[in-house]
């Protein structure tokens, strides 16, 4: 079992065959927490586990990327200014024992790198070279994505089109980093503001690799209560989103979807879901009131 003192909590989890599994623990200092987001590897199924440090101590929030049990990507904030993030970009090839440093954003200074300044929603890498940074422009402008082609040395912006259907004008919102599948499928969840109270999640996808993003479809939930919101995809056309006690699932990329409430005690919600199989749900609901309670994680079984 894997512990996480000091109101830390599993931020990101990889899997790569039997037994080996990397953990990404947030909750440092930006969140409430009492330690430093470290990052845990397992090669026995999680009975040992091994502990390592990010590369910076003076960080303020960090994301990652795996895309093999040694190769990795970390973005690590350094300091905040005026709507925007000082951060510093590494990777390493040996499990994050060793990093090396990439690019630097520097708050408001001109990155060389192209690397963005602005609030970050995470990093994604699909290979070796191929990497995206979602991006948060909630009260400012649609969000956009920064990739790159070249491992993490220089990016460039990607622009994401607003959603053409609907009588409601998108206008502003954050984009989480894409996720990618075989053949060059990916899939974008953003959430979109009208300028008018009401925030609603999309899905961008993509069929190349990343290079295009079709225009979004929409999600049946709205944004939780914990201005995050619960969602998983397991594939480019079976997605999960989630919203109080129900559960929403499609196996058709959004096309239509089949709902199930939950059953959880009144003052719980879901605030955390991820598939396993077409029709095997992992979901973490909490009780986000007084008295404070622990999370309740279960998995449902669809039929």
């Amino acid at each position: 079992m894997l512990e996480a003192p000091g109101r830390r909590s599993v931020g990101r989890l990889w899997f790569f065959g039997p037994g080996r599994m990397v953990v990404w623990l947030g909750g440092g200092p930006t969140t409430g927490g009492t330690a430093q987001n470290t990052i845990m590897r397992t090669e026995d199924g999680g009975v040992r586990w091994h502990s390592i440090g990010l590369p910076s101590a003076d960080y303020k929030g960090s994301t990652g990327s795996f895309i093999t049990p040694v190769e990795a990507w970390a973005q690590v904030g350094t300091g905040t200014g005026m709507n925007s993030l000082s951060s510093i970009l590494y990777h390493t090839l040996d499990g994050g024992d060793h990093w090396t440093e990439l690019a630097q954003a520097v708050a408001g200074k001109r990155s060389h790198s192209g690397l963005t300044t602005v609030f970050t929603t995470g990093i994604e890498f699909r290979d070796a070279k191929d990497g995206w940074v979602g991006t948060n422009f909630f009260g400012t402008m649609l969000p956009i994505f920064y990739m790159t082609t070249d491992g993490g040395v220089a990016w460039n912006q990607q622009w994401l089109s607003a959603p053409a259907q609907g009588p409601d004008h998108w206008t502003t919102g954050e984009v989480s980093p894409p996720r990618f599948f075989n053949g060059g499928a990916g899939v974008a969840v953003a959430l979109l503001s009208n300028g008018k109270n009401e925030v609603k999640p999309f899905a961008y996808r993509s069929s190349n690799g990343g290079r295009t993003w079709s225009d979004p479809r929409p999600f049946p939930a709205r944004q939780g209560p914990t201005d995050s919101l619960a969602w998983d995809v397991l594939s480019p056309t079976v997605w999960a989103v989630a919203e109080n006690q129900t559960l929403w699932v499609s196996s058709n990329a959004g096309l239509t979807w089949s709902v199930h409430p939950i059953p959880l005690a009144q003052t719980y919600q879901i605030v955390r879901i991820a598939l396993s199989a077409p029709k095997h749900v992992w979901l973490i609901a909490a009780h986000w009131g007084a008295p404070w309670r622990l999370p309740n994680a279960r998995c449902v079984l669809l039929t």
